[in-house]
């Protein structure tokens, strides 16, 4: 076939065709091949928008490949059923899930983020030893944990890093290395804080500061007087469905050292978040990264 050539068409002509109609036959062939080339054009084009769709979900749990949770889910298993306190169905859970790790602005879900443990302490239990331990991170407890144990290998003098670490032990993981998942580790103070914000229902808050008796006291926005009892209603009901135990309105203490003799402990009763001397024996509940990347 002879290349398409566009050629100038003398409108006198086309009312008076010479030769034949030469003229005519030529602009002729050139509108029929214009409109195949239109019709192939939308053809694909049509493909194109028919494989983009394909690709897109509109799901928002995402790639069926990949778990992906919401916050107040079980884990593992976010489709689990219990009753009364007992696995009906599905995969028996180690903790609830109580922060994401940047879900998409589209959906509620993500597929990375902390757990809570289902357990607690059974007993009020000191955080340590007084002395200098390095485990001074306010926003990652793993980080505390690892300080701690590098002076401390079984954590012997650690009471309330010594029932994590056995927690571990019985699971058989051990090994406290920054950045991993599927581990338990006490939590530093702002991560016990995020949990805090979960329990009251309460969703990024901001936390001040106050200087009381010359100490600082770190205090949540929505119960800056500590004159009410926090609402543990939410967190707790998720906690017992599954057999777990409930959280305390107590002070539970952080991973995160103050001092060398003082470390930080919250209220789950006020939002208090308070140095105390290491000695003093307060509840503990662990918490785990994990991620399903």
């Amino acid at each position: 076939m002879s290349p398409l050539r566009f050629v100038t068409v003398d409108m006198t002509a086309l009312k008076k065709p010479r030769r034949g109609g030469v003229v005519l036959t030529i602009n002729s062939h050139y509108r029929q091949n214009l409109k195949n080339m239109t019709k192939v054009k939308l053809f694909f084009l049509a493909a194109l928008a028919v494989v983009l769709l394909a690709g897109c979900s509109f799901d928002d749990n995402g790639p069926e490949d990949q778990q992906l949770y919401n916050v107040g889910d079980y884990y593992p298993d976010p489709e689990a059923v219990y009753r009364d306190g007992v696995l009906q169905s599905g995969t028996a859970a180690i903790g609830i899930v109580y922060w994401l790790r940047s879900p998409s602005k589209y959906s509620r879900y993500g597929s990375s983020g902390r757990i809570v443990s289902l357990d607690e302490a059974p007993d009020y239990l000191r955080w340590g030893s007084s002395g200098e331990t390095g485990a001074t991170y306010s926003g990652y407890g793993l980080a505390n944990m690892v300080a701690v144990k590098s002076i401390d290998n079984t954590f012997s003098t650690y009471p309330v890093f010594a029932w994590v670490d056995q927690k571990n032990g019985a699971a058989g993981t051990t090994a406290y290395v920054p950045g991993a998942t599927g581990i338990w580790y006490l939590p530093a103070v702002g991560e016990l804080q995020q949990l805090l914000c979960f329990a009251a229902f309460r969703s990024g808050e901001e936390w001040g500061f106050l200087t009381i008796d010359d100490n600082k006291v770190w205090y949540p926005s929505f119960n800056p007087t500590w004159d009410s009892e926090i609402d543990l209603l939410r967190l707790n009901a998720r906690l017992t469905s599954a057999g777990g135990t409930a959280l305390d309105a107590s002070t539970y203490w952080s991973s995160s050292g103050n001092y060398v003799n003082s470390a930080w402990g919250v209220s789950f009763s006020s939002g208090y978040t308070y140095v105390y001397n290491k000695t003093s024996e307060f509840k503990a509940r662990c918490i785990m990264m994990f991620s399903s990347d």
